[in-house]
């Protein structure tokens, strides 16, 4: 009688311990299922974010947001082998889904940055351009502002004021596809990079060379 009672309470600690696994398993796998359903979903947001995106709106927390769910598909890449049977293979490939969808939003997401360090890179380059056109600018405002006073000069200083004025007429005509060059850039720059300083800077810059334009002309007509 001991003996059958010893057996049966094996058999029921045997039971138990199995109910147990069984109950941990289903745990496991409502666990996993619900994980999967909302990393799928945030992988479906996120993709739509970045792709809305301009490079500028590439902010330290979105990076930092992607970069935060390594360790949740990690999980989800190591929840089958927990389990066992058709279960596992569904698991498995449930997770491999997941991973491919991960991946595609890292790529998205490194494409934008290489994006965005090539707009870096040509904003910094059109700054310089930029500052060099507009001290030119300067310059050339100081001369186009030096009056053409011909009272009382000699043939040979009317001669000397008319190369002076043909001087600023010539460079002023091959200073014209610079000037548009670097407005045409500009614009295209601020269509990756909006920024309201250098659109206040690209008006100022057209506004001065429609100045220099008009007291080269001004200057040109009183001789």
């Amino acid at each position: 009688a001991w003996l059958l009672w010893q057996r049966q309470a094996d058999l029921s600690h045997q039971l138990a311990l199995r109910i147990q696994e069984l109950e941990g398993r289903s745990a496991l796998l409502q666990l996993f299922w619900t994980q999967h359903g909302r990393f799928l979903e945030w992988t479906e947001t996120i993709t739509q974010r970045l792709e809305r995106s301009d490079v500028s709106g590439l902010t330290t927390g979105l990076r930092a947001e992607v970069a935060s769910k390594e360790q949740e598909i990690g999980w989800l890449e190591r929840a089958g082998s927990h389990v066992e049977g058709r279960d596992r293979q569904e698991v498995e490939e449930a997770a491999a889904r997941a991973t491919t969808s991960y991946q595609a939003v890292l790529e998205l997401l490194e494409t934008l940055l290489a994006r965005q360090r090539n707009s870096q890179s040509a904003e910094m380059a059109f700054n310089t351009e930029l500052n060099i056109l507009k001290q030119w600018l300067a310059d050339f405002e100081a001369r186009a502002r030096t009056p053409a006073d011909l009272k009382g000069t000699s043939e040979k200083e009317y001669k000397e004021a008319k190369e002076r004025q043909a001087a600023l007429d010539r460079e002023i005509n091959q200073e014209s596809g610079r000037v548009s060059t670097v407005l045409n850039d500009g614009e295209v720059l601020l269509l990756s990079l909006p920024s309201v300083q250098l659109a206040v800077q690209l008006t100022e810059v057209e506004e001065a060379w429609k100045l220099v334009c008009s007291l080269t002309s001004s200057r040109g007509e009183e001789l």
